[in-house]
């Protein structure tokens, strides 16, 4: 699991292995000791790119406001939108 640095302490870490069997991966805080792993940092910034990627939808008037009345029509400039998104942002190698 992926999480933020405000969420994290050694409680919720051995709670969420212990009960649910799931590791979790964070940016490290300011004041931790240690070094992030290759895996986790690549893991971290793919999350920064899920995050963003509302912000970088809702730039777009028409999908913020929905003017289409019908499904198919939004569903049409939504994928309009992600592609133009993809482009700009460089986000598939």
């Amino acid at each position: 699991m992926i999480g933020d640095k405000g969420y994290i302490c050694r409680a919720t870490k051995e709670n969420m292995f212990i009960k649910h069997g799931v590791r979790m991966v964070y940016p490290k805080k300011r004041n931790q000791t240690g070094v992030t792993p290759e895996d986790d940092k690549v893991l971290i910034r793919r999350r920064n790119i899920i995050e963003n990627f509302w912000a970088w939808i809702q730039m777009y008037r028409h999908l913020k406001l929905r003017y289409d009345t019908k499904l198919e029509s939004f569903k049409e400039f939504y994928y309009l939108g992600l592609i133009e998104v993809i482009s700009k942002k460089k986000i598939m190698p």
